[in-house]
Formats: structure tokens, sequence, C-alpha cells
């Protein structure tokens, strides 16, 4: 996988993803040098939705701040019904925002992904207010990059990577949740596949 990753500004885009990126590029007010990093951003996602099958990039915008819609083939426990049993959703849409300060000062790990469906999500590190926004940590550095957020958001779904301690700050936005799944981490993780398979 580290192989494929390193060399994704390398990767030639699809025709279709190429469009998809030049139109974004084209509506982008930043500075010569934020634009030209958001096209690189911008390049690495759509390079990795096509060494990824499981990432699907739906939309891509930069104009005021780099946002992107895309679909994810993940685990997604969810819980319909309150006590109820839990449900394992196959994928994921998540909606990316990168404001234009966090390529220059760290961000809370709340602050870059929504999980818009399915809901309600029932993890601890997944908002419960309606938002769902998703915690990548208690502060993800500056300028951290799009395709680490997606991977990140990966580890999170499929509970490869899990932050259930109520008290903890870096990373719990649902305490129910996370005292649910202190009862059932027998159950964790929901999926041991790697973001790319070898």
């Amino acid at each position: 996988m580290k192989m494929g990753i390193a060399r994704l500004p390398q990767i030639e885009l699809s025709s279709r993803h190429q469009l998809m990126l030049d139109r974004a590029v084209d509506r982008c007010q930043a500075s010569p040098a934020l634009r030209a990093r958001m096209r690189a951003e911008g390049h690495d996602l759509l390079a990795l939705s096509q060494i990824a099958p499981r990432l699907e990039v739906i939309e891509l915008d930069m104009a005021p701040v780099f946002r992107s819609l895309f679909r994810l083939q993940t685990t997604v426990p969810t819980m319909p019904q309150p006590d109820g049993p839990l449900q394992i959703e196959q994928q994921a849409l998540l909606g990316l925002t990168y404001r234009l300060e966090s390529f220059r000062q760290p961000t809370p790990g709340y602050g870059f992904i929504q999980v818009l469906a399915p809901a309600p999500c029932w993890l601890a590190n997944i908002s419960n207010d309606g938002v769902q926004a998703l915690c990548l940590g208690l502060s993800l550095p500056a300028g951290v990059r799009v395709k680490d957020l997606v991977l990140m958001a990966y580890g999170a779904l499929t509970m490869q990577t899990v932050m259930n301690d109520e008290l903890d700050r870096a990373g719990v936005l649902s305490v129910p949740a996370a005292r649910w799944w202190q009862q059932n981490m027998h159950l964790a993780p929901l999926s041991a596949e790697p973001f790319i398979h070898a």
C-alpha cells in the first residue's frame, strides 16, 4: 500500500478525473501558492480513487475552500433503534471540508470530515448531534494531506483505529457509543481489510 500511496503524484488521471480537477482549479480564487497546493491535493485524491476501488470521488470544489464529496466502501456501525441491535452498513457517503486556515495552522480532529450517510452512526468518534462529524484526533497538524484524512477516516470507520474512552477528549464525541463499545470490543475491528489490496 505504501508504494501505491507514495506514487500518487505520478499517476496520470483519467479524462473524467482530469476534467473534474481542471474545473475545480478554474474556480479556485486562492493565492497562486495555495492554488497549486489545492491542485496537488485534488490530484492525489483523484489518483487515490483510481488505485483504490473502494473510493469514489463524486464532487470536487476549491471555491472558496477545498471540498469533496466521496463514497467509501467500508464498514459503518449504526444503531437505528436506541438499545436495538447493531447494524453494519457497507458504505459511507462522506463530506470533506479543508478550510484555508488548516493549511497553515493545526485544526481540531473533528474539523474535516462529516458522515452524510448512513445515520445514525454508532461510533465513539462520530458526533451524535445530527451533524455526524468524524473526529480523527485531538488536533491534526497544519497542512495535513487530504489522502491521509481519507485513510484515517477508513481506519476510524472500520475500527482499525479505536477511541472508546469517554474521558478521552482526543476523539470521543459520543459518550453513549463509547460506553457501548467498551462492553463490546470483541466486535472490533469491523474489518481488517487494508484500504488498498496488495
